[in-house]
């Protein structure tokens, strides 16, 4: 988060802190910057007559936060009017700043939504200065990211489904939101892309804060197929395979399958072959 206000540094967050809209991030001469909610960058200060998207976004977050109860203030205007410097007053008494009904540039901070502190760049009692990184942090939202090999990832997509195996060894589904472009090389030589998705219940991952996990990525699915383990599977010549079933009075046999698809969370592959049937027992190596 960059900072608009010159002064001095007087409050900074602890790293890990959650501020949620409303709530203020730090502060410059003993005022508070206050985190409001709203996608785009306050770029000046807000008075009467001041139009756009930022005193849209004002005028929403003042309704929101109870400042312009009964001041019949709609949360879509993108003008600062009378009543909207009305509620700016009570939200300046709320925070023990003159009130004036106008607003410094950088005494507010737009974010889309609340935001946990990771690293505080600034100085406690240094000088602020306009265009300053005083606070780094992220959003309170689970965000799942694997790097995946560049080998993997023509069959990678936005909307595969993810399962998240979490530090307590419980899975957490998901979907895949994004699939980056730009890959990195590793020092073993190999490249990889990151791949980000987003939790279907985030709460499964309250607590956790760059924690590692596994991430088993969906990419096909068929249903009422025949699986065996992959550690069943014995290579033939000319590129065949085969598994070992097991007869039942203790024998054993050798029938040549077909490949399908490939489960590599659950070490299972997809097989077709003559005879094979639900139920069959195969061969694996002992563990």
């Amino acid at each position: 988060m960059i900072g608009q206000l010159s002064g001095t540094i007087t409050a900074l967050p602890t790293p890990g802190t959650v501020v949620e809209p409303g709530g203020i991030l730090y502060r410059v001469d003993g005022k508070p910057v206050v985190l409001l909610a709203g996608d785009t960058p306050a770029w000046r200060a807000f008075e009467w007559g001041t139009t756009g998207v930022d005193a849209q976004q004002l005028n929403a977050a003042l309704v929101t936060l109870g400042y312009a109860d009964g001041l019949d203030i709609d949360p879509e205007c993108d003008q600062i009017t009378w009543r909207s410097q009305q509620a700016i007053k009570r939200f300046q008494a709320a925070f023990g700043l003159r009130e004036s009904g106008t607003l410094d540039f950088g005494q507010v901070v737009f974010l889309p939504s609340a935001v946990r502190v990771t690293a505080t760049s600034a100085t406690l009692g240094a000088p602020a200065v306009a265009g300053q990184t005083i606070i780094e942090g992220t959003s309170t939202t689970p965000q799942v990211e694997a790097e995946v090999p560049v080998s993997l990832l023509a069959h990678v997509k936005v909307g595969d489904a993810v399962a998240v195996t979490l530090p307590d060894l419980t899975t957490a589904s998901g979907t895949v939101t994004d699939v980056g472009a730009v890959a990195t090389q590793k020092e073993s030589g190999s490249a990889t892309v990151p791949v980000r998705a987003a939790l279907t219940d985030p709460g499964t991952a309250a607590g956790l804060d760059q924690a590692p996990v596994l991430v088993a990525i969906t990419t096909e699915t068929v249903e009422d197929v025949l699986t065996v383990p992959v550690t069943a599977l014995l290579a033939l010549s000319g590129s065949e395979y085969a598994v070992e079933v097991i007869d039942t009075g203790g024998d054993s046999h050798l029938v040549t399958v077909e490949l399908g698809l490939f489960d590599s969370a659950g070490g299972l592959v997809q097989v077709s072959g003559d005879g094979l049937r639900v139920g069959q027992r195969v061969v694996v190596p002992a563990a």
